[in-house]
């Protein structure tokens, strides 16, 4: 399964990532700074295929995680890395 950060700003970046097969109840999203800190964690429905992250540093990489969660648990998440402008 694919994921892609793209459509970076100063304080923003666009994910977008395949679905999940099956029926999938929520995606969970989690980033950070490389540079290291707090991961962030936010969910979006389950037939969401895309996220705009928020307030995120200026000229920072990130890394991004999703993992789709199921009923029964949660999926091997799939990452990538994007980098907000300066």
């Amino acid at each position: 399964r694919n994921l892609r950060v793209f459509n970076a700003t100063t304080s923003t970046l666009t994910v977008r990532w395949d679905a999940a097969p099956g029926p999938v109840k929520t995606y969970k999203i989690t980033y950070k700074p490389l540079a290291g800190g707090e991961p962030l964690s936010v969910q979006v429905g389950g037939k969401k295929t895309n996220m705009i992250l928020q307030q995120l540093q200026p000229d920072t990489q990130y890394a991004v995680t999703v993992a789709a969660v199921y009923q029964s648990g949660v999926s091997q998440g799939i990452s990538g890395e994007g980098k907000t402008k300066p």
